[in-house]
């Protein structure tokens, strides 16, 4: 996802870096994206972790994420990040 490459904040101006777990398209979701990630918080945290290897230390690294995927939501679980 975040690729072997140093991103530069000066370069290309980036405000921060996010991760979008709240989105509720079928096609991002069908394919292992957005809200569906909510199901894996083992990886949001790992490409959380990496995405923060990867840019600058004064970059905010941000995760966008719903109160849960269903009933029995895994939000509980988010706080760790």
């Amino acid at each position: 996802m975040v690729g072997r490459k140093r991103f530069s904040s000066r370069l290309f101006r980036f405000m921060g870096v996010d991760l979008n777990c709240g989105c509720p398209s079928k096609t991002v979701n069908g394919n292992g994206g957005g809200a569906s990630l909510l199901k894996q918080p083992e990886t949001i945290y790992q490409a959380t972790k990496a995405m923060r290897g990867a840019v600058p230390a004064d970059l905010p690294v941000s995760v966008k994420v719903r109160l849960g995927w269903d009933c029995s939501s895994y939000c509980h679980e988010m706080p760790m990040l």
